[in-house]
């Protein structure tokens, strides 16, 4: 790639195809025309927008991944309080924190930021989640199936709550944490749930993946991150009142200061009486 960028990151295992795509550089992928899978979102004077690219292999495979570009985006923190710094660059270096501690994310391609013509620019490059559907939509589905709440709580909270209560004991709020910005995969479609033996299938094990990390803060207050987060999740995600005390059951479970949480947690949720 090239070198006049800063706070940059490539992952080696892309560069042949990008090489053969055309897209090994900065400039290239700034300026590749597409359509916005999502309209820009603009603030401030800056712009953040995504597109969704297919690279084409030597092999003859495609492989699709999304481009997030921004301009003028920038997230103050505590060592760029008053200018702020690129929130590309924020969310590529939360992305490599979860991926250096197994919380699973998408595959991190490229990210670097700039400065050009007196204008912050900075981008993201990852993989597309191919077979992945968002837990809000998820969530839909099982319903719209009329599948028993009790498989859910069986395959689905587990892993959901081990992979939030891990984010939270690396001292991670996602602030965000809504089920849109969540992805869940299934290797079997969920209308063969009901028909399906539970012992011994591997395909109904949940694959999870967290998306969006640009808001995401390390923060020593383990037990305010978890209210904020499972708060927003609450109230961001259609759970049903039974599957979310199935899940707030099954986090809280051992964990000191339970109570105090939970009610917390109760105070602000769209679940309560």
């Amino acid at each position: 790639m090239d070198n006049n960028t800063k706070n940059s990151y490539l992952n080696p295992v892309w560069l042949a195809l990008l090489q053969h795509n055309r897209l090994d550089d900065f400039d290239r992928l700034w300026n590749v025309e597409h359509e916005w899978f999502e309209e820009p979102n603009r603030r401030r004077g800056g712009w953040s927008g995504v597109c969704r690219l297919e690279l084409a292999a030597e092999d003859g495979r495609i492989l699709p991944v999304f481009l997030k570009r921004q301009e003028n985006h920038c997230t103050r923190t505590f060592n760029h309080a008053v200018k702020g710094m690129a929130t590309a660059r924020l969310e590529l270096q939360n992305l490599l924190i979860f991926q250096k501690n197994s919380l699973p994310v998408p595959e991190i391609i490229y990210g670097a930021d700039r400065i050009h013509q007196g204008r912050v620019q900075g981008m993201l490059l990852t993989r597309e989640l191919t077979g992945y559907q968002s837990l809000d939509a998820l969530l839909l589905e099982w319903q719209a199936l009329e599948l028993p709440e009790a498989l859910m709580g069986q395959l689905l909270v587990p892993p959901l709550v081990e992979m939030i209560r891990k984010m939270h004991q690396l001292g991670f709020h996602h602030n965000c944490l809504y089920g849109k910005h969540i992805f869940a995969r299934l290797n079997c479609p969920l209308a063969e749930l009901s028909q399906a033996s539970m012992a011994g299938n591997d395909d109904l094990a949940f694959r999870l993946c967290f998306l969006d990390l640009e808001k995401a803060r390390r923060s020593r207050w383990i037990q305010r991150n978890i209210i904020r987060d499972l708060s927003q999740l609450e109230r961001h995600t259609t759970f049903s009142t039974a599957m979310w005390g199935r899940f707030l059951d099954r986090y809280l479970e051992y964990l000191p200061q339970a109570g105090k949480i939970r009610a917390a947690i109760d105070k602000r949720s769209r679940h309560r009486h």
